[in-house]
């Protein structure tokens, strides 16, 4: 953060000249709604107090501005007509820009080195954990190692991120292939790449399994990049990308005493253009016409997810759990035969996401 070097009213809006040389200019009514003063701004909540259609009239006119004290990064203080002395933090004034984490795409062929951490060592160390969570982050999905056979110790890893999501599935599911809901996940079949809960108005963020027990042949687990995916259509179907970012999709799930939906595009996509989400699932596609083209288009983005290139292939053993980004990367499995036992949850990615900042700022 940049010191201040001089403060000045002019025209009824503050100006602040700072140390590097660029100067930033504030309205009265900003001022206001900013101010940090325990009466506008509550010192426990950092919850604002006034709102903001009080302020307004002629004691919005400020008179007088000062540097509060402090260092050079203390901010200002500003006196109003009515007599409020509006207290403004330097970082309020100029915020530092937040850079956009990083993610990185990736092929199979990439994935010689894919992220881990140690159970115990996620337990009890928050900077290995920020370092695993930043992991997850920027490659989408990460393992963890050593982590004893059971699904309590797969809640207390899950745990040290944030609450579970609890979903019609419970919020940790402990299943095997007895089609005790209406979803292939319970059955020995093949499942494709695809993510989960596009039938969900806000799809879950992050997914976890462990394997618990297997004895038999198959099972291979499988994940693909959504964002390579994404970069391929970019280039060879800019038009049917298009038509996969803005055309209403509904997807549904149903069972006996349940009917989920929901309805989005396949992409979601930033202003910027760039991929936030998306959501594959063939199977949970509801029945609609789409605009010409759009078929084309989904059918070119399932069979690039089904690509030897782009699908990164590995088992699922006891001790070692998988949670990876799914508004970004899809999983599938291959058949199976035998008997195979799993645990799993959801994570918002709201609590990933708060738990990253959190320990980032911590370390």
């Amino acid at each position: 953060m940049e010191s201040l070097r001089e403060v000045r009213l002019r025209g009824g809006r503050l100006v602040v000249a700072w140390a590097d040389g660029a100067e930033t200019e504030h309205e009265a009514r900003w001022m206001r709604d900013h101010c940090a003063c325990d009466a506008c701004l509550h010192p426990e909540t950092r919850q604002r107090l006034v709102a903001a259609h009080a302020l307004a009239g002629p004691a919005l006119e400020p008179v007088e501005v000062a540097r509060a004290a402090g260092d050079g990064d203390a901010g200002v203080e500003v006196r109003f007509a009515d007599g409020h002395r509006a207290r403004l933090p330097a970082a309020r004034l100029r915020p530092a820009p937040i850079a956009p984490r990083a993610r990185v795409p990736w092929l199979a062929a990439d994935v010689d080195d894919a992220p881990s951490a140690r159970w115990d060592a996620l337990l009890h160390d928050d900077a290995a954990l920020a370092a695993w969570l930043e992991a997850i982050a920027r490659r989408g999905f990460a393992f963890v190692d050593g982590v004893p056979v059971a699904p309590a110790a797969t809640r207390a890893l899950l745990e040290r991120v944030g609450p579970l999501r609890c979903t019609l599935f419970g919020d940790l599911w402990d299943f095997t292939a007895d089609l005790a809901h209406g979803d292939t996940a319970y059955t020995t079949l093949a499942i494709g790449p695809h993510t989960d809960g596009t039938y969900f108005t806000d799809p879950p963020g992050l997914q976890a399994f462990h394997c618990l027990a297997f004895d038999g042949a198959g099972g291979e687990s499988l994940l693909v990049d959504g964002l390579a995916l994404d970069a391929r259509l970019r280039e060879e179907l800019p038009e049917g990308r298009r038509l996969l970012a803005e055309t209403p999709v509904p997807w549904r799930y149903l069972e006996p005493g349940v009917h989920l939906r929901a309805v989005a595009p396949v992409l979601d996509l930033s202003p910027g253009g760039t991929l936030r989400s998306l959501r594959v699932n063939d199977g949970d596609r509801a029945p609609f016409e789409p605009p010409s083209g759009w078929y084309a288009a989904w059918s070119r983005l399932l069979a690039l997810a089904e690509d030897a290139a782009f699908v990164f292939r590995f088992r699922l053993r006891p001790g070692r759990v998988l949670l990876f980004d799914n508004h970004r990367v899809l999983h599938g499995r291959a058949a199976f035969e035998g008997h195979r036992r799993l645990c799993g949850a959801y994570l918002d990615r709201d609590v990933f996401e708060s738990r990253l900042r959190v320990l980032g700022a911590a370390h």
